[in-house]
């Protein structure tokens, strides 16, 4: 499975899907419209063809960094700073063809509140 960036800079391929999404609505995801897709690092290899053109971000508690394309702007993936215990790689899949993951649960997070998976 691939996910990439709308200008096809940034590429990430997984070898199996995930058995639900996530839709956070915390000030970031809420903004960019991701569904989060979660695997352990050595499950996901990221390429990128022009690395002056992959930035990333952190906000908050700095326990995420945020990866995107700065060429066509879509953030593509996360990553776990060295701050965070667990380390995890977030796939957006929002960047994966609709048709691959249609028939994915999409389970709702309040990120907002941090209450929580609500469904």
């Amino acid at each position: 499975m691939e996910a990439r960036c709308h200008c096809k800079n940034i590429s990430i391929r997984i070898d199996h899907r995930p058995s639900q999404l996530t839709s956070c609505n915390c000030s970031f995801c809420y903004r960019i419209g991701a569904l989060w897709g979660y695997f352990e690092p050595h499950e996901v290899d990221v390429y990128v063809e022009d690395k002056t053109a992959a930035g990333a971000y952190c906000h908050g508690d700095m326990y995420i960094r945020f990866h995107h394309c700065s060429s066509c702007g879509c953030t593509t993936h996360y990553t776990m700073t060295d701050k965070s215990q667990k380390q995890k790689v977030a796939v957006n899949f929002r960047m994966v063809e609709p048709a691959l993951c249609d028939d994915i649960e999409v389970k709702l997070f309040d990120g907002a509140n941090r209450s929580g998976f609500v469904r």
